[in-house]
């Protein structure tokens, strides 16, 4: 595990949207929290692709799996998913609204 976080933390500033989402979803999965590093690297990356977050999926996996770990996101990344939900947020269907909550 730990070469793996090694190499994912070398990669993270490649990582497109779905690969932050999934990582960190990946990480509550799990029933860890990734190291602070790696925690920095990812919500960075996270602020850089945020316009391209899908409601349906990225965001929600974002809020559960930081709910999951018991943390709040930082100030920049909540302030970037909440932006991305208020312009997507006539999009939604009861499903997407239900998972995003």
């Amino acid at each position: 595990m730990r070469e793996l976080e090694g190499r994912e933390e070398a990669l993270a500033g490649t990582f497109n949207v779905h690969n932050v989402a999934n990582t960190v979803w990946a990480y509550a999965t799990m029933g860890r929290e990734p190291g602070a590093g790696m925690i920095r690297e990812l919500e960075g990356r996270a602020e850089t692709v945020a316009g391209m977050f899908n409601l349906r999926q990225d965001v929600a996996n974002m809020l559960w799996a930081n709910a999951t770990m018991g943390r709040e996101p930082g100030t920049g990344v909540m302030r970037e998913l909440e932006g991305r939900t208020q312009t997507l947020a006539g999009t939604c269907n009861t499903q997407d609204v239900a998972n995003t909550l």
